[in-house]
């Protein structure tokens, strides 16, 4: 039976405060149904835009789970996970992952601000027809 080993919380540090920054914390089971906080993860402090929604998802096909979020600077980013462990990221600009249609002039340079949507829709559907899921990202 597998088991889950990584929980990653977003949260605020003002709760109260709709636009206040969201922060990345990871916890790691050590137990069945117990969790402790994961502190040498680089995950942990990663800043989040307010109301926005990472989408967790595998994006170089090395096994590894990795998410796309956005910085309180409006800035898409990718935080490429290095190990299955959660304890090393890189943060990447999402633009280094994004194929988009060679038909469209305006979709080769795409405005890193408006990438994502918050809240966004993202979803995973075949778009080619590969059978294998492919990541559409709504934009704002």
């Amino acid at each position: 039976m597998s088991r889950l080993q990584s929980l990653f919380v977003i949260y605020s540090k003002n709760p109260s405060d709709p636009d206040a920054t969201l922060w990345v914390k990871v916890f790691h089971q050590a137990t069945e149904g117990v969790f402790t906080e994961f502190k040498s993860s680089k995950a942990n402090g990663i800043e989040m835009k307010a109301r926005s929604q990472p989408t967790f998802l595998d994006i170089n096909g090395d096994m590894i789970m990795d998410f796309i979020y956005v910085t309180p600077s409006n800035q898409s980013k990718v935080a490429v996970g290095k190990d299955t462990e959660a304890k090393e990221f890189e943060a990447v600009d999402l633009s280094e992952f994004i194929m988009t249609p060679k038909q469209n002039p305006d979709c080769q340079t795409p405005d890193p601000s408006s990438y994502i949507s918050t809240p966004h829709s993202n979803s995973f559907i075949d778009l080619d027809g590969d059978c294998m899921p492919d990541l559409y990202i709504s934009k704002q």
